[in-house]
This record gives structure tokens, sequence and C-alpha cells, in this order.
């Protein structure tokens, strides 16, 4: 092959590849499309196979996330007690003896503590209130059976333990149920007693009677004002199985204890059970700002 037809054979080859410019030129558009934005021509193959993001979590941490939560707010109640829910009730804890009723003059079980915390009661229920005069001791337990708070002082209360009790008494009637009485007890051998449903607490000589702080009242002692309004304030209406507190039944149901054929039954100690002279009636509570009613 001479140099001109090797010059003719360039010449051939640059026009086919012009002509095949050309033709690609001609079937590519003019202008963009309008429907289009740029970045827009991505197909649905290329987004598919577009790698995703992989989470460093399994799927089920949200379920755990929350079970933990669950826990930690559990466990907090139960060593916090925020509420107080575990919070023993004050006073000593001891065995009902029973709801029964007994007339003036009835002989019955001897009580398990003076003034008693339960058992048996006369048919009347005291109002709340302010006393002056003793009670006959079975209208005392009744008052409890009815989600009431007994407090009582005995003779060697001097003016000033009265006058606190009787001002701590005053204020506690016009708070929450106001389910509180309070009365002189003479010759019990504490001081002061607080008693509910099946509780007692007491000031005076160390063991006086269950339940004593281990000395007397001293109405000047925030701590012992504190014990004080701690035991009426919690114990009322935690027993009330008659509703009388509104609130519904929060104690076990009543428990009417019976004796053995042929078992003694013996008088209760200290001012019970003898028959009432004629026409004797109950105490009532005087006049006081809170005004008590039953």
């Amino acid at each position: 092959m001479n140099r001109e037809q090797q010059r003719q054979n360039a010449r051939d080859a640059k026009r086919i590849q012009q002509r095949q410019k050309s033709r690609l030129r001609g079937s590519l558009p003019s202008q963009p499309a309008l429907d289009r934005r740029p970045g827009a021509a991505r197909s649905k193959q290329q987004y598919a196979a577009a790698p995703q993001k992989q989470s460093v979590l399994p799927s089920w941490w949200p379920w755990a996330a929350a079970v933990a939560a669950v826990l930690v707010i559990v466990a907090g109640f139960y060593f916090l007690d925020p509420f107080g829910l575990r919070t023993p009730l004050p006073g000593k804890k001891l065995p009902t003896q029973g709801n029964a009723h007994v007339k003036p003059g009835s002989s019955h079980v001897v009580y398990n503590t003076d003034p008693p915390n339960s058992g048996p009661h006369f048919d009347t229920v005291p109002a709340r209130g302010i006393y002056t005069v003793p009670f006959t001791t079975e209208y005392l337990p009744h008052f409890l059976e009815h989600g009431g708070v007994d407090v009582t002082y005995n003779s060697s209360a001097s003016p000033e333990v009265v006058k606190k009790l009787t001002d701590i008494v005053n204020s506690e009637l016009d708070k929450g149920a106001g389910r509180v009485l309070l009365a002189p007890r003479p010759d019990m051998p504490c001081q002061v007693a607080m008693t509910a449903w099946t509780r007692i607490e007491t000031f005076g000589a160390p063991d006086c009677q269950p339940g004593s702080v281990g000395h007397d009242f001293d109405p000047k002692s925030s701590k012992d004002v504190q014990i004080f309004t701690d035991f009426v304030e919690r114990n009322q209406c935690e027993y009330d199985p008659e509703n009388a507190c509104g609130a519904g039944q929060r104690g076990p149901k009543p428990v009417y204890p019976t004796l053995a054929p042929g078992a003694p039954t013996v008088i209760a100690a200290l001012g019970t059970s003898t028959a009432l002279p004629a026409g004797t009636p109950l105490p009532t509570a005087n006049p006081t700002p809170a005004s008590p009613t039953p």
C-alpha cells in the first residue's frame, strides 16, 4: 500500500467517525426534560441498590429498656418507700379480743390492756370530742371499732399536760376524719394512753402498759407531740368494719369469739361491767371550737 492510499484510508476513517458522532448527537434531546430535576435521574434500581445504614443495636432493645425502667421504678418504691406504704402503723400491735356486745352487769373476758384496745363493749358508740368525766370501760372499744382513737390520761397528768392534750385533740378534730376523743381515766397505770383497734401507745413509766415510750408526756417536747399526733392521725379509720368513716371497710371483718361450754368468764378489771346507776347517761363531750359531732 502506497502512501497516498494510506492517506485516503485515514480520511475515510475520519469521515466515518464524524458521521457516527453526528448520528449520536441527533439522538440526544436538545434540552433537558422539564419534569426532571438535577440529580433526580437515578433509577429505582439505583435507589434500591443503595446501601442502607445498619443499626448497631438489636431490634429488641426498646423492650429491654422499658423493662429495665420498670424494674428501677419498682426497686425505688421498694427500698425508698416514698409514700410510707410499708411503714408500720404507730403503736404496739396486739391480738384482737373480738367485737362482742355486752350489757351492764354482764361478765366477759379481761381486757389485755388498760384502757382496752379491742374487745367486748356496750351497744352505744361515744361521740368524738373532748370529755371531762371518765367513761365506763365498755364504752371505749366501741369507738375504736368505728375507726376512732381514744386518748386518755390518768390522775398524775398535770394541768399543763391536760391543756396540751386538749389543744392537740381539738386541732385533730378538724383534720381528716377527726375521729378522736379525749377523756380522763384516773386509775389507769400510764400517764397518757392512745388506743386504736388492736394498737396502743403510752406515755409513763417503762412497761406501764404495752407500747410504752418509757417516759411521761412532756408538753414542751416536739418529739412527744409528734409521737402523739402520728398515732392519732395514722391509726384513724384503719379498722372500720361498719364503714363509720365513710370510706369503705379497711379492716378485717368483725370477729365474735365464743367461749367453750363451761368455761369461766371474768369481770374485766378497773371500772368495767358493773351495773350503772339507774338513769346514768353516757358522758357528753364539752363544746369545743371543733364542734365535735358523732
